[in-house]
């Protein structure tokens, strides 16, 4: 078009929108440019709450992090402000072959409190608009069946095949006092 020639309403809106478009690009990427590394917020943010939740849940959190989350998005290199609900998914999808559903579940719930607690700060700084862990399937949880237990004879025959071996003594120990769940 020349200098001089009119729009008409139809152009002028279409040239408005990809301007608009591209300058809303630009500025996401600016923002995302400016965001921490993923890995590092989560550690930032497991540092944060330390102090406002219990020993053990931190330990379970440090643990779940340091040992799933974390090494799988250390080599995707995404700033904060990128991860989508598509790499949380491929999370999802890559530990479900490894770890129950009720794990990818307590897994998610503990990401998407990570970003729940930085859409309060990073949101005012317009680097995260949402928490991608909301647009995410949860896997179907799995109902627990409850325990089941050694009877006496059953207890006797490990007591006595364990005995004298490195393990005979994890495993009295374990017999008498009992091991939660949570622990294993």
């Amino acid at each position: 078009m020349a200098p001089g020639d009119l729009f008409t309403i139809s152009e002028f809106l279409t040239a408005w929108e990809q301007h608009r478009n591209e300058t809303e690009a630009k500025k996401a990427a600016a923002r995302a440019e400016n965001s921490p590394l993923f890995t590092e917020h989560l550690l930032s943010w497991l540092e944060q709450t330390r102090f406002s939740i219990e020993q053990s849940t931190y330990d379970s959190y440090e643990l779940m992090l340091h040992t799933h989350v974390i090494p799988f998005f250390e080599h995707l290199n995404l700033r904060f402000a990128e991860v989508s609900a598509e790499h949380i998914q491929r999370y999802v999808d890559y530990k479900l072959n490894q770890v129950s559903p009720n794990t990818v579940r307590k897994h998610l719930w503990t990401i998407s409190k990570c970003f729940s607690t930085a859409l309060k700060v990073l949101e005012e700084q317009r680097l995260v608009s949402s928490n991608p862990v909301s647009a995410v399937e949860m896997p179907k949880p799995i109902k627990y069946a409850g325990a089941k237990h050694y009877n006496e004879r059953q207890i006797e025959e490990m007591l006595v095949a364990f005995e004298g071996t490195k393990l005979g003594v994890l495993v009295r120990l374990t017999v008498f006092y009992g091991l939660r769940r949570s622990k294993f």
